[in-house]
């Protein structure tokens, strides 16, 4: 207590032998603690929810392909563990989602490694493989499929899709029959015969593939490694690190029983 009036520059008790009794300046502080001991321990409570990731914010991008997938299936998951984290979920283009963790306009990006990147962490979730989408039936289930096997029928391509960084890699250059932004529009089209298209592997349990044949392509570029990034050395908020635990301990085997066939 000396040492607090020392700081203040006041005398906050006045002592004698006999008794000790609050002076003005002691009366003053006394009428202000429960105030300050209130606001103390509602900060406390406050930053103790925040490091638990009870509160906070999660701001991820990722492909719209696996946001209807594993990440639908987690973010399920983390909502029922933190119902108060409010969640922003972007859906990007692969080289977009790296850009948004470089400027930091996100936490975690998931996304496709596609190139080596040097501005942010890159931890694998999985592997998986494109497969070729075609009706059951088709020709193609009697050949060795390649990417040069597009050629020959009308080609339905993905505005937002893993094929096109593949068929660039390999010289191919398929002029598209219909592009699509929804993987549901795409499976349509296949399904009335108006073309195939190119899917990763782990989408197809989350599709209705009923009457339809998926054949993996043999060749280059087929197969792709699914990771969150997120910048070299920067703190992740609580809420953002409780979500990538989940990402690690999620079973993640369902829907890729095509993985690197």
């Amino acid at each position: 207590m000396q040492e607090l009036e020392d700081h203040l520059g006041v005398v906050l008790f006045e002592r004698s032998a006999r008794k000790c009794e609050l002076t003005e300046a002691g009366r003053m502080f006394q009428r202000d603690i429960p105030d300050i001991l209130d606001q103390l321990e509602e900060s406390y409570r406050r930053m103790s929810d925040f490091a638990a990731g009870r509160t906070g914010h999660l701001q991820i991008a990722t492909l719209g392909s696996l946001a209807v997938g594993v990440i639908a299936q987690t973010l399920s998951e983390f909502h029922a563990s933190y119902p108060d984290v409010p969640i922003t979920l972007h859906e990007l283009r692969n080289d977009r989602i790296f850009d948004w963790v470089a400027k930091g306009k996100v936490e975690l990006g998931i996304a496709a490694l596609l190139k080596p990147q040097t501005l942010m962490e890159f931890e694998t979730i999985f592997s998986d493989r494109l497969m070729l989408l075609v009706p059951q039936g088709h020709a193609l289930e009697r050949e060795v499929v390649r990417w040069t096997s597009l050629n020959k029928y009308p080609y339905i391509m993905m505005s937002t899709g893993p094929a096109e960084h593949a068929m660039r890699g390999n010289n191919i250059s398929v002029p598209p029959a219909f592009v699509v932004e929804h993987l549901a529009t795409a499976v349509a089209l296949v399904r009335n015969g108006l073309g195939v298209t190119v899917l990763p592997s782990c989408l197809l349990s989350t599709l209705n593939i009923d009457g339809l044949s998926c054949l993996p392509i043999d060749d280059k570029l087929t197969t792709r490694t699914v990771g969150v990034a997120y910048r070299n050395k920067a703190w992740l908020s609580p809420a953002a690190f409780n979500f990538m635990q989940m990402l690690r301990n999620a079973e993640l085997t369902e829907g890729l029983d095509w993985q690197l066939r």
